[in-house]
């Protein structure tokens, strides 16, 4: 078959440097020019060839203690190449066992001009030995690198054997082996590959939604794994998990996990001195409180009293002893402290006594706020 013109041959090449396809590629009145062209000109572009991994850039003598310091995304090869059969001596390719065509060849060396001249690809002769002996110069001979598919091109008439050169060819050089998106995502969206990568997402475009369906079938937006024990590894506030069935947030001020269903238990009189509150069951004795049912803790407390003895004060106890959990006054009526962290364990009861000093408060309400612990 006939080649192009080199005249064709430089107008198409020419195009494709832009990103233009050429058609008609003549520099004659048939010819178009590349504002002529309908069509765009893109390099075929696979999984294996997009980086994920920032490259460092080595300036002269850098590149090696950046290998040292990037070993899962850069490599420093020092290998003897393989003269390719069929190819007249002009291809010498960088596989992994020299000599044997059909091992892999190494790609994806890093370009000096992209990523630093100290990554600068660098040939030898051999010694007569077998290892590298006399730097082939940029100025000798008439060749190329592909940094990219790993081959050495010699032209026409500067073969090695023609220019006096001992062979094989050796090539130091520096690739890069780090993530693609073949190895992330195998072709498609892989979010535990995506974890792997970085656990963290930057919500800086407005807020996530997972959107799901309303309707019979619907599937839930969210589901978080059932742990039958608190996760105690990297805990941070804003942590949440199921345990045993309910969901925990962890606390960092408490240092624990807090269900974030909470109960909230009103004691109450009409007329508080020296006496325990009632609860909903209406009981007023030391045998009597909320019973917990799970190992809880009380994180806030709020107390009311409408008149008499407004600064009046009270105790937490448990299971009917004098013992006191915390003791505290009204002030003015009132009193609120949310910063409260009294664990309870399952099987005990939780009560609220009045003391009998300086008379009665009348309508005294106490609320406290109850949540699961792990």
């Amino acid at each position: 078959m006939p080649y192009f013109s080199a005249d064709e041959r430089i107008n198409i090449a020419y195009k494709m440097v832009f990103g233009i396809q050429g058609t008609t590629n003549t520099s004659d009145s048939l010819g178009r020019q590349w504002y002529e062209e309908p069509y765009p000109w893109n390099p075929l572009l696979i999984s294996n060839d997009v980086w994920i991994d920032t490259v460092p850039v080595a300036g002269v003598g850098q590149a090696d203690g950046l290998v040292t310091a990037n070993p899962t995304v850069l490599q420093k090869v020092e290998i003897r190449l393989t003269k390719k059969t069929g190819f007249n001596g002009r291809v010498w390719a960088a596989h992994t066992t020299y000599n044997n065509e059909s091992s892999a060849i190494l790609d994806n060396f890093l370009l000096p001009q992209k990523f630093g001249v100290g990554y600068t690809a660098r040939f030898y002769q051999d010694d007569g030995g077998g290892s590298p002996g006399t730097e082939i110069l940029t100025t000798e001979g008439a060749w190329v690198y592909s940094y990219k598919t790993g081959l050495l091109l010699l032209a026409d008439g500067y073969l090695a054997s023609d220019v006096g050169w001992t062979e094989p060819i050796h090539i130091v050089g520096y690739r890069y082996i780090g993530q693609t998106v073949a190895n992330i995502a195998g072709a498609s969206i892989d979010l535990d590959a995506a974890y792997d990568n970085g656990q963290s997402i930057d919500i800086d475009k407005g807020p996530v939604t997972l959107d799901a369906t309303p309707g019979a079938n619907a599937y839930a937006p969210l589901r978080l794994t059932d742990l039958t024990a608190a996760p105690t590894s990297s805990l941070a506030a804003g942590d949440v998990a199921v345990i045993d069935g309910e969901l925990y947030a962890y606390d960092a001020t408490r240092s624990k996990w807090l269900s974030v269903h909470r109960n909230n238990v009103s004691f109450g009189l009409r007329r508080a001195d020296s006496r325990y509150l009632m609860t909903s069951d209406n009981f007023s004795n030391r045998f009597n409180g909320f019973l917990i049912n799970k190992d809880a803790c009380i994180v806030s407390v709020f107390a009311r009293a409408a008149s008499g003895n407004i600064n009046k004060s009270f105790q937490i106890r448990r299971n009917a002893n004098v013992s006191s959990l915390g003791t505290y006054s009204l002030s003015a009526g009132n009193y609120l402290d949310n910063s409260l962290n009294i664990n309870l364990n399952a099987g005990e009861y939780v009560q609220v006594f009045a003391d009998g000093v300086n008379g009665a408060a009348n309508d005294f309400t106490v609320q406290l706020e109850i949540a699961y612990r792990k």
